[in-house]
């Protein structure tokens, strides 16, 4: 391929047939040469002359798309303005923004409301603050038989961490528990309160630690009228 001076016209000098075919192979090959050809086509690499150097784009002047396989960042990625997070970010509730805050919440709360027996990833649970008592069921005033559930079907955990039974009698009674470990078919039946007597007319609330997928139910003797709430609360 001649060079640009190679075809530069001296005074005086005539255009002859073999300069200008000179001319047109040297710009048909301005047509493929280089790294982008006169047709838009990138075929070699991209290389900026110094790392960290040069942009592609500027804020008011922006490739409207970019299509690729892979991208690699040293740095940070924004994507509409916000960071995008990657493993290992220390990451708040703010950081999510609030449509992301409401819609993991939403996930989470209608998996409790669905018996949803699968448990949260901690730091998830910890992010939402779900750390709050969970209520797996209530009775208000029920007449309780002698050793009877209170509930007709066992109340399970939903995660990792306490049974609380919160509850008051109309009559001095024997509190118990019936539990069944997860995975296992056998229940037990045993008081609470060291097998005390639990006293008429005040609040009285104890935990029993379990692991998700646990199931107890609540028994009292003598028979009563009682009201309960049953709670599940989550490890911290």
């Amino acid at each position: 391929m001649p060079d640009t001076e190679s075809l530069r016209l001296r005074t005086g000098q005539l255009v002859t047939e073999d300069w200008y075919d000179a001319l047109v192979d040297f710009l048909e090959q301005l047509g493929y040469g280089g790294v982008i050809s006169a047709y838009g086509y990138v075929v070699g690499d991209l290389v900026p002359i110094q790392d960290l150097l040069l942009n592609l784009g500027i804020p008011l002047k922006r490739f409207k798309e970019l299509w690729a396989g892979y991208g690699y960042f040293s740095y940070d990625l924004f994507v509409q303005g916000m960071r995008v997070i990657k493993d290992g970010d220390p990451i708040t509730v703010d950081d999510l923004g609030s449509s992301a805050v409401t819609k993991i919440t939403t996930a989470v709360d209608n998996s409790k409301m669905t018996g949803y027996t699968q448990q949260l990833h901690p730091d998830l649970v910890a992010l939402l603050g779900a750390f709050k008592p969970v209520e797996l069921g209530h009775a208000i005033n029920l007449a309780a038989g002698d050793m009877t559930d209170c509930f007709g079907s066992d109340l399970t955990a939903l995660y990792d961490g306490r049974f609380r039974f919160q509850f008051v009698v109309a009559y001095n009674v024997y509190a118990y528990v019936a539990h069944t470990h997860t995975g296992q078919a056998t229940q037990i039946v045993a008081a609470l309160n060291a097998g005390a007597i639990i006293p008429v007319g005040a609040w009285h609330e104890f935990d029993f630690t379990c692991l998700i997928g646990d199931k107890a139910n609540f028994r009292i003797t003598p028979s009563t009228t009682l009201s309960i709430v049953v709670y599940n609360i989550p490890n911290t």
